[in-house]
């Protein structure tokens, strides 16, 4: 990655720009020395570039970031994507890339009300952004506040949206959210063959932190998985859920079309999205007293706290009757 520095004594010539996606350039600069023996043309090169044409501070090589950020750094590709659309907004917005406009952008995200995670991930972005360059900046996080868990769906509301499907592989795809709780990129790449049926699991492969896990599925999800596989014939290999056009790999914005689709035939009345069942199937287990730890192997928890968030949200007068039931009978 270079930064583009013009010598006064040069006059900028041109800029021949190629756009290669949403939000990157390519940008080849030209410069004319002047001299008393007359023009001499300078060629700088091909530049990965976030600026928009006129006035470039500074070109980005993003194939040598991404690189930066999968060997140096080990993240997966979606957080990569994450970095790099975040540091080109970024350097679009700030002048020159210097310690005090980071900072002053940082604080433009705190008076704008931005969220805590938003602010904490474009610092993120900015610290591996000034390592990659070799200088290396630094700012203080604050922590992440515990909120509760407010949304949720009901064992009522779960059973309708399951009743306004219109045929076996939706519900099969509204039973199997419901039941397992599994995160939405989980669900896409489930195959065939990580079904166990004989133990009414599903084996997740290298899901959050790189890490596979079991989950339970219940034999009444199994069965009507079963329904499911016998009317759509797939092979081991296959993926469990693809789209019905081009029997594609199904995809987070396939799921969350769906969800939304169902939920308005079940009237359910507010905003429903597939992680919305992963917080239902946590609750409505915890109501029914099932252990923490259970539902911290289920989710596929890396701390026990971010469990007992949903301890915190029950209802008083839920954790009121357990309390009741449980008391020691001391008189």
């Amino acid at each position: 990655m270079k930064q583009i520095l013009i010598n006064p004594d040069f006059q900028e010539k041109s800029y021949v720009q190629k756009k290669l996606f949403k939000g990157f350039y390519v940008l080849r600069v030209e410069v004319i020395q002047q001299t008393s023996d007359g023009c001499k043309k300078i060629y700088y090169g091909s530049f990965f570039c976030t600026n928009s044409l006129g006035g470039v501070d500074m070109a980005v090589n993003l194939k040598e970031f991404n690189n930066f950020l999968l060997l140096d750094k080990g993240l997966k590709e979606i957080t990569r994507n994450g970095h790099l659309r975040s540091i080109s907004v970024i350097l679009k917005k700030i002048e020159i890339p210097t310690r005090e406009n980071f900072r002053e952008y940082i604080i433009g995200m705190h008076e704008k009300d931005y969220s805590n995670s938003h602010i904490i991930n474009t610092i993120k972005s900015i610290e591996y952004f000034t390592e990659f360059k070799g200088v290396p900046i630094t700012f203080a996080k604050m922590r992440r506040p515990k909120k509760l868990i407010e949304d949720y769906l009901t064992e009522a509301e779960i059973s309708c949206m399951i009743r306004a499907t219109k045929n076996i592989r939706e519900m099969t795809m509204i039973v199997f959210l419901a039941f397992s709780g599994v995160r939405n990129r989980e669900f896409c790449n489930i195959k065939v063959k990580d079904i166990d049926f004989g133990n009414n699991q599903v084996l997740i492969r290298q899901g959050k932190f790189s890490r596979d896990r079991r989950v339970n599925l219940g034999y009444k999800a199994i069965n009507i998985l079963v329904q499911y596989l016998t009317e759509h014939k797939k092979d081991r290999e296959d993926y469990l859920f693809t789209t019905i056009k081009n029997n594609n790999k199904y995809g987070v914005g396939d799921l969350r079309k769906l969800i939304k689709t169902i939920s308005k035939r079940a009237n359910i009345g507010r905003r429903v999205f597939p992680h919305i069942f992963r917080h239902s199937l946590a609750t409505n287990l915890i109501l029914r007293g099932a252990n923490i730890l259970l539902v911290k192997e289920q989710l596929g928890h890396n701390d026990i706290q971010t469990t007992m968030n949903y301890i915190q949200r029950l209802p008083i007068q839920v954790i009121k009757t357990q309390y009741d039931y449980h008391a020691p009978a001391y008189v």
